[in-house]
């Protein structure tokens, strides 16, 4: 099902879209919950693959709201910090760079916060807009955004290796999104 747009004011739209993205989620098993955020009409986190602890945000800004961003927004735990802090910085750059080109492959966007080299912060995010909005575009865009991040994952730890205290998927910790 295409969402008919063309004819239904804006707050409608944003209406019609945020009840049938939770309907699929629901239909899928997905469905994790509601939350707000001051940046966003809504946002509806998804837990991906169902009934796993990865969270994947479905949001609509304030900003666009005939568009919908599916993201997951990482934050790199302390402990894995610290083995990039342990490398000289040309090595630090080098896998920044690789991180970057990987995640590249993907018809995604991405944004990271690495001051001094340390990678901090990981954004990775696909749009759908209204028009476009199918449960296969949803559907499709939670798996790019996911694949992403498993991608992100197995590079960090192939580069970075060593043990982590952090106790889950290499120190990298996922929080809501506050985009």
């Amino acid at each position: 099902m295409i969402l008919d747009v063309q004819s239904s004011p804006i707050s409608s739209i944003m209406q019609i879209m945020r009840e049938q993205i939770e309907r699929w989620l629901v239909e899928e098993g997905q469905f994790n919950r509601y939350v707000e955020h001051p940046n966003a009409n809504w946002v509806l986190l998804a837990n991906h693959p169902k009934n796993q602890p990865t969270t994947v945000s479905i949001i609509n800004p304030k900003a666009s709201p005939d568009r919908v961003l599916i993201e997951v927004s990482v934050n790199i735990a302390d402990d894995a910090q610290g083995l990039f802090q342990k490398l000289a910085q040309p090595q630090r750059e080098k896998i920044l760079r690789e991180l970057s080109m990987e995640l590249n492959r993907f018809p995604i966007s991405f944004g990271m916060i690495h001051p001094q080299g340390i990678l901090k912060h990981l954004v990775l995010q696909q749009e759908i807009f209204s028009d476009g909005l199918t449960k296969h575009a949803l559907f499709t865009a939670i798996q790019n955004v996911y694949k992403a991040f498993l991608q992100s994952q197995w590079l960090l730890q192939r580069e970075l290796g060593g043990q982590h205290k952090s106790g889950n998927d290499f120190g990298i910790g996922f929080r809501p999104s506050e985009s």
